[in-house]
């Protein structure tokens, strides 16, 4: 049979999981009472623990010493939080804690005090001895006069922690610290109560500390308010002073100058109004000037063109050349009605010319004139503008000057304006601070005291053993889970197939507590364990229907996984069936099949392989009808020598000549090479494998071995499956009824059985074969001899 490709197991059923659980039921149970129990002891073992609790309200209080500039709801919203924040702080403080420990007189209380210490053991006196040398090795080394162990030596004077009220010794540090370890302070949501609870074994006690810790933080802060407003009224009298003077000189500068300068406080606005003034003044003339300055431009170029002159409209405009211009038209209308009537020569018409000449020439002239009148209005407002730029830069230097005047009095109006503003600000607040120095208001006060609490926090059982059993469930499947995932061993016929990719012929049940002998021919075997090798032989001539000689080799991945238990027994289980069957035991470094068959070891194998020695002289009988034994002989020195030579393929062929079956008893595959050295010579290999024993890796690298010398693969026998302790796990190919259907046969059932005749069907044609007498044979030399004919039977 050719080996398949190992193919990754199909997704899980859910029946799956349950049994992985059934099967490490061992691993969660013991782990989920362990973790329960630990819960339970150590609950029952904790001190119960009572807590008390008072509620403050602390409101916001914003410095006011001085104050010049309006609020920020941002700026409040934020330091609100940075107070309620820092208050919390001060009440989880260690001057805090130390007031309250002192005003309760606790140093020596038992919840505060340390526990005497027990004398060291030797080996920690010692530990402690090299430790000390360690420490006081950089002393020794240093040069510095101030090094002192644990670091430079403090410089003679008062003690800081004295001098704020700190108790100097290590026992009253550690009492601090026990009493802030159990002190928690929590504010209530977004409002500004604040929660301050204690908890400890005393119920009383720890009502007492907190309403004494509550007590030492409001009368704290009222003297650090009284502090502040004494410091505060201190600073501002310094200040006040120092303001008065300075408001003074300021006023004094103030009015010399109003003396020196009567006309300053209005001489720069009257300056600026007259520069306004010229400034409208100017653009106007600066506009007449641009209009008539283009008149003039547009004359000079239609100076000699008279008709392009009369159609401008300043021309037009002038009433004396329009008058001309009628009396010239109407001396031509004339001229033109005397035409058809008088000649050229004619004295009218004569006369009428005359006076038109006269006429255009007073036309020219009036023309000339309006042209004279254009260019002396330009040089006019050329003129008038150029002066009204000169008064406005005048103007200007004036203005200036005025300005540099008024921002020097606006300067000194403005500083006695401030100073006397800060003084008035300050001499308020010297007046408040100095009624408040009286009477400090606080802006902290107790909305519930603390009580003695009448039940404890901790321990919780109720809560603990949920937790417990919580905990204690997920702890147990990951361990169950982690555990079968880690577990490389093959268990199921379906991971040996998915692993190895070979068939499983069978399952084989652990034999358990059985006193007498693990061979098929015992009748004391449990009934399952006789079922499981007919029907791992049953799979065996199934799959080897159609070969004359069948040479089966068993091996395994490993020592201790029961290769010789199956070997032995499957070989029982094919003699039981009429054919002759020879077992071979090919196993010449630890041979076992002599002892399962109560055989001496030699003379064997190794003499026949050795010395050339014939199967008549090296096969023995056995209790078993039809089964005979070639144990292994001596040991040698070179068993995989042997087994590798070509006188144990002669061997082997002149065995199959005389036996219907012959199983071979082959070391493990990654032991030694043995079994390598002889697999091409058997026409099937069978591998067990052991539940729960035989690494799947481990078992594949062996089939790999067994591949490269070109083995053929009848299958695998899933040895040692323990199917009372895993019923479920096993639920697919396994139950109790299954068992139950065979019941223990009787001694006297037993006795007719073996003492009856076996008749055994062809297992192809289900038709007698033949008649063999369960008389058992023993002794060397006993080999049946060869057949004439070997019928091909399965």
């Amino acid at each position: 049979m050719t080996r398949t490709t190992a193919q990754p197991p199909a997704s899980p059923h859910l029946l799956h999981y349950l049994r992985v659980l059934s099967k490490r039921r061992w691993t969660a149970l013991g782990t989920f009472l362990a973790v329960v129990g630990a819960v339970t002891v150590l609950t029952a073992r904790t001190t119960p623990m009572f807590q008390a609790r008072a509620q403050l309200m602390i409101e916001v209080e914003r410095p006011k010493v001085v104050v010049f500039e309006a609020d920020d709801k941002a700026d409040r919203a934020a330091e609100s939080q940075d107070y309620q924040e820092t208050q919390r702080r001060i009440l989880q403080s260690r001057t805090l804690a130390n007031r309250t420990l002192e005003a309760l007189g606790l140093w020596q209380h038992p919840a505060f005090a340390g526990s005497p210490e027990e004398p060291p053991s030797a080996l920690q006196s010692r530990v402690n001895v090299v430790v000390d040398w360690l420490s006081s090795l950089p002393s020794k080394l240093s040069k510095s006069p101030n090094y002192v162990r644990g670091g430079l030596a403090q410089p003679e004077g008062p003690d800081p922690d004295e001098a704020l009220g700190f108790k100097d010794s290590a026992e009253h540090s550690a009492a601090i610290d026990k009493l802030l370890g159990r002190l928690e302070v929590t504010q209530a949501g977004t409002s500004r109560i604040v929660e301050v609870s204690f908890t400890a074994a005393d119920p009383r006690l720890a009502a007492a500390v907190v309403n004494a810790l509550t007590d030492a933080y409001v009368e704290q802060n009222r003297e650090f308010k009284s502090a502040i407003a004494k410091e505060a009224s201190d600073w501002l009298a310094g200040q006040l002073e120092g303001h008065r003077k300075q408001l003074q000189e300021s006023q004094t500068t103030l009015q010399r100058y109003r003396e020196q300068r009567p006309d300053a406080a209005g001489e720069g606005d009257l300056g600026l109004r007259r520069l306004e003034s010229l400034n409208a003044t100017l653009m106007v003339a600066r506009t007449d000037r641009i209009q008539k300055e283009t008149l003039h431009n547009q004359v000079r170029l239609l100076q000699g063109d008279q008709s392009a002159l009369e159609g401008l409209q300043f021309v037009q405009a002038n009433a004396a050349v329009q008058a001309i211009k009628r009396q010239l038209s109407d001396l031509q209308q004339q001229d033109l009605q005397l035409a058809p009537k008088f000649g050229e020569q004619h004295p009218e018409r004569a006369k009428l010319r005359l006076a038109m000449r006269a006429t255009e020439t007073r036309l020219k002239a009036e023309m000339a004139a309006a042209v004279e009148r254009v260019s002396n209005d330009y040089e006019a407002a050329v003129e008038q503008e150029g002066n009204l730029s000169r008064a406005v830069e005048a103007q200007k230097r004036e203005s200036l000057a005025s300005a540099g005047k008024r921002a020097e009095f606006e300067d000194l109006t403005r500083a006695a304006a401030t100073d006397q503003e800060i003084f008035t600000t300050l001499l308020q607040r010297a007046k408040e601070t100095g009624v408040s120095t009286g009477l400090v208001a606080s802006n902290i006060r107790v909305v519930d005291r603390a009580t003695a609490p009448q039940s404890p926090v901790s321990p919780n059982p109720r809560r603990n053993l949920l937790m417990a059993l919580f905990g204690g469930s997920l702890l147990a499947l990951g361990l169950a889970f982690f555990r079968d995932y880690m577990d490389m061993a093959l268990t199921t016929p379906e991971e040996v197939k998915a692993a190895l990719g070979l068939p499983c012929l069978g399952l084989v049940p652990k034999l358990g507590r059985h006193k007498g002998s693990p061979l098929l021919s015992d009748p004391r075997l449990p009934s399952g364990f006789v079922e499981a090798f007919r029907a791992v032989r049953t799979n065996v001539l199934f799959s080897s229907a159609g070969e004359t000689v069948r040479t089966i080799l068993i091996t395994s991945t490993g020592p201790g996984e029961g290769k010789t238990l199956v070997a032995c027994n499957l070989a029982v289980s094919l003699a039981q069936t009429g054919r002759r069957v020879l077992i071979v035991d090919a196993d010449m470094r630890k041979p076992r099949v002599h002892v399962m068959f109560q055989q001496s070891q030699g003379p064997g194998l190794s003499e026949a392989l050795a010395a050339g020695s014939t199967a008549a002289e090296c096969a023995v009988g056995t209790s078993v009808p039809n089964l005979w034994l070639v144990p292994a002989g001596a040991i040698p020195p070179n068993p995989a020598d042997l087994l590798s030579s070509e006188r144990c393929k002669q061997f082997i062929n002149r065995l199959s000549e005389t036996f219907d079956w012959i199983i071979i008893d082959s070391p493990p595959v990654m032991a030694v090479t043995d079994a390598s050295l002889i697999a091409h010579l058997a026409a099937g290999v069978l591998f067990v494998v052991a539940a729960d024993q035989t690494k799947g890796p481990a078992a594949a690298n062996a089939l790999t071995q067994l591949d490269s010398a070109n083995a053929r693969f009848v299958g695998t026998v899933l040895n040692g499956v323990n199917f009372k302790r895993d019923s479920f796990y096993y639920g697919e190919h396994y139950s109790r009824e299954y068992g139950d259907y065979y019941s223990a046969p009787t001694s006297e059932t037993a006795a007719t059985t073996t003492a009856a005749k076996e008749t055994v069907f062809d297992l192809r044609a289900a038709r007698p074969s033949r008649t063999v007498s369960t008389e058992p044979t023993t002794g060397r030399g006993a080999v049946p001899p060869a057949p004439r004919e070997r019928s091909r039977e399965a």
